[in-house]
């Protein structure tokens, strides 16, 4: 197995048919330990345990520091390090181009770009320490 031992954490994975699910699965499938982190209503918990009992669904909003910090405090308490991160969160809208307001515009790269932000500094202190 190419990820015994290893931890993952993935973003935006709860979503039965998203791409976060199916890379949350492979890796699962590869040994990886896995955190799901995904919103309330996508319901993480329920996703990581259809990967199987040893991983993990976090409730974290990627856009709030303070809850990336404490999805990685709670995933090293269960598991003990990350190795992985995969920044998959983001957001679509159904809007036509030219109906996009600047909100709608913010929204989608507060996701996508602060989130991937928040999530890494949030994770590669722990990563860095690993390699001491």
């Amino acid at each position: 197995m190419l990820l015994h031992d290893k931890v993952a954490v993935i973003t935006g994975s709860a979503g039965p048919n998203g791409l976060g699910f199916a890379t949350a699965r492979l890796m699962a499938a590869q040994g990886a330990k896995v955190a799901v982190l995904d919103l309330d209503h996508a319901q993480p918990a329920q996703a990581a345990a259809q990967l199987g009992t040893e991983h993990l669904g976090l409730v974290a909003d990627v856009t709030d520091l303070a809850q990336c910090q404490a999805a990685v405090t709670t995933t090293l308490a269960r598991f003990g390090r990350i190795d992985i991160l995969v920044n998959n969160a983001g957001i679509t809208q159904p809007v036509k181009t030219l109906d996009i307001t600047g909100a709608d515009y913010d929204r989608i790269l507060d996701v996508s770009l602060r989130g991937s932000l928040y999530m890494s500094q949030s994770v590669i202190p722990a990563m860095r320490q690993q390699t001491d």
